[in-house]
C-alpha cells in the first residue's frame, strides 16, 4: 500500500478466481428477502435504461477505464466531468459561456476542483439531456463531496431518476502515480493509452487515426499528488455516505482488468445482462 493510502470499510464480499468474480452485497442479500424489493437475477432482467451508476476513486485510479468498460458492455452513457469540463474550454461543452469557458481552464491548469455551483450545473445539464434518460449512464467524477452526492440525491429526483450503485475503484496511491506518469490521451476521441501497461501500437500514435497522443497537463505528477490530497480531504467522506445508504462497492482494482471482472459480475448479479 502506498504512503498515505487510505483503505476504506468494504460493503460487498468480493471472491475472485482465475476464470470468475463472485460478488455477494449486502444490499442484494437484504433484497432477496424483502417482499417489497424484488431480487433481480441474471435470467430476470431490468430494461437497460434503467442502470444508472456512478464510479468514484482517486484521479488516475482507472474510473475512465472503468466506465468505458461498463458503458460498453451494458448500452450506457458514459458521463465524464472531466470530458465535459475539457469539451468546455474547447468551447464545445454543453455550457457555452466565455465566462464560463476561462474560469474552468484557469481552475484546471490550477489543479483544483470546480465549485460545486458550478459543476452542478453541468451535471444537472447532462443527466437530463434525452441520451442519457434513453440509454441509462454510467457517471465519472461527480460527486466529489457529501455536498454533492446530496445535490446529485435532488437532481434526480427532480428529474425522476435514480442511483443504482456507486462502485469505488480502490487502488493505491503509488500504483496510481506510476498509471499516471505513462498515461497519453487522444483527444479527439478520448481513447486513453498507458506506455506502461496499454502502450499504442505505435509510439505516441493513436491506434485508429494515427493522429499524435498528449499527456494532459492535469496528469502531471506534481498536479496529480495536488488533486490526491484534495481527494482525500473532500471526497473520503462521500464515500462512507454511500457506504451507510448501502449504495457502495468497494472493488479492489490492482489492473482496470481486475477491477472491472469484479463490476461486470456485480452488475450481472444485480440483474443487468451485458450486450452481445
Amino acid at each position: 500500500e502506498g504512503e498515505g493510502y487510505t483503505r476504506l470499510p468494504t460493503p460487498a464480499f468480493i471472491m475472485l478466481s482465475s476464470r470468475h468474480a463472485t460478488v455477494v452485497s449486502r444490499t442484494l442479500t437484504s433484497a432477496r428477502t424483502s417482499a417489497s424489493t424484488p431480487f433481480w437475477s441474471a435470467t430476470h432482467t431490468r430494461p437497460m435504461s434503467s442502470l444508472r451508476v456512478a464510479v468514484v476513486g482517486l484521479p488516475g485510479g482507472g474510473k475512465g477505464t472503468q466506465c468505458s468498460m461498463i458503458a460498453r458492455d451494458f448500452g450506457l452513457l458514459p458521463i465524464s466531468t472531466g470530458n465535459l469540463l475539457r469539451d468546455i474550454i474547447r468551447g464545445e461543452g454543453i455550457v457555452k459561456d466565455e465566462s464560463v469557458r476561462k474560469e474552468v481552464a484557469d481552475i484546471i491548469d490550477r489543479g483544483d476542483l470546480v465549485p460545486d455551483e458550478m459543476m452542478t450545473t453541468i451535471v444537472r445539464k447532462a443527466l437530463a439531456a434525452n441520451e442519457s434518460v434513453e440509454k441509462g449512464w454510467v457517471l465519472d467524477g461527480y460527486p466529489r463531496s457529501t455536498a454533492q452526492a446530496e445535490t446529485l440525491s435532488e437532481i434526480l429526483q427532480d428529474i425522476g431518476q435514480s442511483l443504482q450503485k456507486v462502485f469505488y475503484i480502490d487502488v493505491p496511491e503509488d500504483v496510481i502515480l506510476q498509471r499516471v506518469s505513462g498515461r497519453r490521451i487522444h483527444e479527439p476521441s478520448g481513447r486513453v493509452y498507458n506506455v506502461h501497461f496499454n502502450p499504442p501500437k505505435e509510439e505516441g500514435k493513436d491506434d485508429e487515426t494515427g493522429e499524435s497522443l498528449i499527456q494532459r497537463p492535469d496528469d502531471e505528477p506534481d498536479t496529480v499528488k495536488a488533486r490526491i490530497e484534495k481527494y482525500k480531504e473532500q471526497t473520503v467522506p462521500v464515500i462512507k455516505y454511500y457506504e451507510k445508504k448501502g449504495k457502495l462497492a468497494t472493488i479492489p482494482s490492482p489492473t482496470s482488468p481486475e477491477g472491472y471482472e469484479v463490476i461486470r459480475a456485480l452488475l450481472v448479479t444485480m440483474g443487468h445482462r451485458p450486450q452481445l
